[in-house]
């Protein structure tokens, strides 16, 4: 093929169209159409996220003959406003990654400017929203399921429940991992031990070796991980206190397998004892560490043949 026979050229797809970059409070709009001698027109403007705006723009986009939107938005901000305009138009909502501004002129407006240039010549791959309604309702209509299948469990699921970390949902995945009744256990610390989280014993010629676990991947351990993560946010529990504490000695994975341990140990007892769980709260270790300094205090005393007496005031 000769130079004058290579016409390639990037055609376009959509004469008419809008491109949205949208945030948690903010819209920013590019709107191109096409003027009366065939040149690219952009109208640029801004709404806020609020749903008589939403309306608004609609109002505009329809007013101008728009028959396809494409937005971007980091997050779930783009539902309201897929929710808005889908009846009236096609809604395209694109990945972020796929649609990198030009360095050095990057605004919202000039975002929404390049993602109706990119839309208007068919360059854009939208993301798959029905997909994500399905999934949803596949997810409720397990959870219903769940739930009814969990109804006579429901006191031991509140007991449970009361433990930092753990919610009903994560209550129900530990029941499906343990059952209700752990009678194949003898005592806790063989269900731990089960569970992964207790350290290996790897002695030899009266020297410790390598302390690691040998269950290397459990699903009860896993859980238990992602319960104790939530766990450690918890304001005033214990289980966030003993982790910072832990933390500052050991590192962050091996604290967090620590206060998992002490979660298992925990729900063994509820299960198979039928206790409740009660927090004893994060000054605990700070009453245990002041015991444990006038201890040592009254020890080096008697040591040099002191007394140690409190203070009165």
């Amino acid at each position: 093929m000769t130079k004058e026979q290579d016409t390639t050229f990037i055609q376009i797809i959509h004469p008419v169209c809008c491109g949205l970059d949208v945030h948690k409070d903010k819209i920013s709009a590019c709107l191109l159409t096409v003027g009366k001698n065939g040149e690219e027109i952009h109208e640029l403007r801004e709404f806020n996220t609020f749903t008589e705006s939403l309306y608004e723009m609609k109002k505009w986009l329809i007013a101008n003959n728009c028959p396809v939107v494409a937005m971007e938005s980091t997050g779930v901000y783009w539902r309201p406003i897929h929710n808005v305009l889908e009846d009236s138009m096609k809604v395209i909502l694109v990945n972020a990654r796929h649609i990198k501004n030009v360095p050095g002129r990057k605004t919202d407006l000039s975002d929404s400017k390049w993602l109706a240039g990119l839309l208007r010549h068919g360059l854009l791959k939208g993301s798959f929203m029905e997909t994500i309604s399905t999934l949803e309702a596949q997810i409720k209509a397990i959870n219903q399921r769940v739930d009814k299948l969990t109804q006579e469990q429901e006191d031991l699921l509140d007991r449970l429940d009361a433990i930092p970390g753990i919610d009903k949902k994560s209550a129900q995945a530990i029941i499906g991992e343990i059952g209700i009744t752990l009678e194949e256990f003898a005592c806790v610390a063989a269900f731990v031990s089960w569970a992964g989280l207790c350290p290996g014993n790897n002695e030899s010629a009266g020297k410790r070796k390598s302390g690691r676990s040998p269950v290397r991947s459990h699903p009860l351990k896993t859980l238990l991980i992602q319960v104790a993560w939530a766990a450690i946010k918890t304001k005033g529990s214990y289980y966030k206190a003993k982790y910072y504490k832990l933390k500052v000695k050991r590192g962050a994975k091996k604290a967090i397998v620590a206060i998992a341990h002490r979660i298992a140990k925990a729900i063994y007892n509820i299960v198979k004892n039928g206790d409740t769980y009660r927090d004893i709260g994060e000054d605990f270790l700070t009453g245990s560490e002041r015991e444990r300094a006038i201890y040592n205090l009254k020890k080096k005393a008697d040591a040099l043949g002191y007394n140690v007496v409190p203070c009165t005031a």
